[in-house]
């Protein structure tokens, strides 16, 4: 599982990312955080290739 959480998120997004990605190491990795996003606008990142979130979501499937 990919988490990203973006820098502009309150701390509780930031918390709960953490939290997850404790609770089920074996399929988290660490939160990716995205400068100068939110949660409504994160999601574009995986349509620009090249950034953490395009390069971690192409990794699931090669």
């Amino acid at each position: 599982m990919v988490l990203c959480v973006g820098e502009q998120e309150s701390p509780e997004f930031h918390r709960q990312s953490a939290e997850l990605a404790a609770a089920w190491p074996e399929v988290c990795r660490a939160p990716i955080a995205i400068a100068a996003r939110h949660h409504f606008d994160v999601v574009e990142e995986l349509g620009r290739a090249g950034t953490p979130v395009f390069k971690e979501a192409i990794a699931l499937f090669v």
